[in-house]
């Protein structure tokens, strides 16, 4: 017999949040789980052979999505899967660092210093196993900001958000508007591994408080919007393989500061094909809500295109754009004053297919599709 841990984590909803997990067998012997409603639980009780588990998530709206993972067992009773790990690094305060394991059972890592230098090493994956990765600070985000300090506080209310606990997203690094050259290196990897690099950060503040970060060897920046944030996706999300290390620029966009609360690193080898489901009932082109008062173009377009927003509103409108699987590539908040809002989208910086907009405005929102050429 074996055991293994499923992984919903890159379950992702781009329009909500993702209010349930439901784990179900589909095919295979015998197995023991811990509890499907959990996002990562635990099988036990694998005996040789194929087994088939579905995941089912459920959205505030209602909405579900469901993907599958086979999983082998052979004889050896090795488990092989196409998840091979996660890691879970807590950016903040020394005292206020992220005991382990967390209320779901998970192993985290404590960066409790984000001057330059290694911060993170031979980082423990969320099962406790010691692995090669680790996060060095190259430069400092903070700019000139508070130089004598160690880049970090811990002020927030945001309590627990999705499967990140309250001592994680309570407490960050922070990057101050002076830094022009932030940068933070992950090294340990493994080139035959295809990583998902997410950095995540919330501030419990009245006002924007906007990052952008993009890899060191490419052009494209993305952004997120700290403000309070309770949103397990609201987050800056990149995809890494055939490396085995990499380095982010980071600087704020808007706002005087920027926020990092968790980086969260998943690696997929090998093994069957694994994925997690994903919640994407509202950007499916049956359900995009495109009215009259909203229109952009060119369409499709290589360069630039033209969002035109004509309604009675006034106000902060927060505008994202995200793939047709949901991965956002660019955000940002702008006023609207009057009857009608003009904002241009560069696009030469992204991949030929197929985009959406989520345009939020107070409690409204809009989603349009364009295409780039």
């Amino acid at each position: 017999t074996s055991s293994v841990t499923l992984n919903g984590s890159l379950s992702k909803d781009p329009d909500g949040s993702i209010a349930s997990y439901a784990w179900t067998k589909v095919s295979g012997g015998n197995y023991t789980i811990n509890n499907a409603a959990l996002v990562s639980p635990t099988v036990t009780g694998l005996v040789q052979g194929t087994y088939v588990f579905q995941l089912t998530v459920t959205d505030n709206l209602g909405a579900k999505a469901s993907a599958q993972v086979t999983i082998t067992v052979n004889a050896q009773a090795v488990v092989s899967t196409g998840i091979r790990s996660r890691i879970l690094i807590d950016a903040g305060l020394s005292t206020l660092q992220t005991t382990s394991p967390d209320a779901w059972g998970k192993y985290w890592n404590n960066m409790t210093d984000a001057r330059a230098g290694i911060q993170v090493s031979n980082a423990k994956d969320s099962a406790n196993v010691t692995t090669s990765v680790g996060l060095e600070v190259i430069n400092r985000i903070d700019g000139t900001f508070a130089t004598s300090g160690t880049g970090t506080n811990g002020t927030n209310t945001t309590g627990n958000v999705g499967d990140y606990p309250a001592s994680a997203t309570n407490d960050f690094a922070f990057a101050h508007e002076s830094t022009t050259t932030g940068k933070w290196r992950i090294f340990g990897l493994d080139a035959a591994t295809t990583y998902t690099v997410k950095f995540w950060g919330s501030k419990s503040y009245a006002s924007a408080r906007i990052i952008k970060i993009k890899r060191s060897d490419q052009t494209a920046w993305q952004s997120y919007d700290a403000q309070n944030n309770t949103d397990y996706n609201r987050a800056a999300v990149f995809s890494v393989s055939g490396l085995t290390e990499v380095s982010f620029d980071i600087q704020v966009q808007s706002g005087t500061f920027g926020y990092i609360n968790v980086i969260d690193i998943i690696g997929i080898k090998g093994g069957a094909t694994a994925r997690s489901a994903n919640v994407e009932a509202v950007v499916t082109p049956d359900k995009v809500d495109v009215t009259e008062n909203i229109s952009i173009y060119p369409n499709p377009s290589s360069s630039q295109t033209q969002l035109v927003v004509r309604n009675n509103y006034t106000g902060r409108v927060k505008l994202s754009v995200f793939t047709s699987s949901g991965i956002p590539v660019q955000e940002f908040t702008v006023d609207k004053s009057g009857t009608s809002l003009t904002q241009k989208i560069t696009l030469s910086n992204l991949a030929a297919g197929v985009y959406y907009v989520k345009i939020q405005m107070g409690n409204e929102l809009k989603v349009v599709k364009f295409v780039k050429e």
